[in-house]
């Protein structure tokens, strides 16, 4: 690939470069068009230092990093009407909605859990083992967010979120780890009066154990590149549609 730098006498050179490869938070873009503007030159004449801005471009996303796919991942449960359907951050909660996040110390987990914090939805039980300190720092306890330590086993997990709650109903559920008795955890939380939602990151498994009353879906990445699969009854809103606007 070509890189142009300018350097502080404003001479301008183009470099063959090896194609970068994106670290955990970076994407790794093609450009198409770059453009140029005065900054370009007065960032070296003014810092006297050799500059290449870069970030006057259009193109398109070749290869995303472990971090941005996971944020995606996390935005898609949570706000996608296929998913959770949780209000968005520009159009936060007024009033208490309990959610679990299971596995809150996961990425998945950690983006599901500050998205959640955006959007003003509490209380938060998230659900973590060795990763708490970690996740304590995500959470707002004044709000009533809370950390149940799976590692406790099975019953004592589900009876400590019970006590969480206090009385609440639940109908909201994300579940980073979706194996290990997880979902199953989750089925005997989420309230059984309709209305209940959990979805869940690994494609493939049998989740027929779910009970019928909570509705289960999958959230993966790639779904944002796929057509609705009920297009052809007319309904267009999508995975695919929420990823654009996701990145506008």
């Amino acid at each position: 690939m070509k890189e142009l730098v300018v350097d502080k006498d404003l001479k301008v050179e183009i470099h063959d470069v090896p194609v970068p490869k994106p670290n955990a938070d970076q994407v790794l873009i093609k450009i198409v068009v770059s453009g140029s503007n005065p900054k370009d030159w007065k960032v070296p004449m003014w810092m006297k230092e050799t500059s290449n801005s870069g970030d006057d471009i259009a193109g398109f996303v070749e290869e995303v990093g472990e971090n941005v796919t996971e944020f995606k991942k996390a935005a898609l449960g949570l706000y996608s009407t296929t998913r959770l359907g949780l209000p968005e951050p520009w159009q936060a909660a007024s009033s208490p909605i309990p959610l679990i996040v299971y596995g809150a110390s996961s990425a998945v987990g950690a983006y599901a859990i500050q998205l959640a914090q955006l959007s003003n939805i509490h209380p938060i039980i998230a659900v973590a083992g060795r990763g708490q300190s970690f996740v304590e720092k995500l959470i707002d306890r004044s709000k009533g967010d809370t950390i149940v330590d799976y590692r406790n086993g099975d019953e004592a997990l589900v009876s400590s979120i019970k006590d969480a709650l206090k009385g609440q109903d639940i109908h909201y559920a994300f579940d980073a780890v979706s194996e290990k008795g997880s979902y199953q955890n989750l089925s005997k939380i989420l309230s059984t009066k309709g209305g209940s939602k959990i979805t869940l990151v690994l494609p493939g498994r049998d989740y027929g154990d779910i009970p019928e009353s909570i509705t289960h879906s999958v959230t993966t990445v790639g779904s944002v590149h796929q057509d609705s699969p009920r297009a052809k009854e007319g309904i267009k809103i999508s995975d695919k549609e929420f990823g654009i606007e996701e990145t506008k």
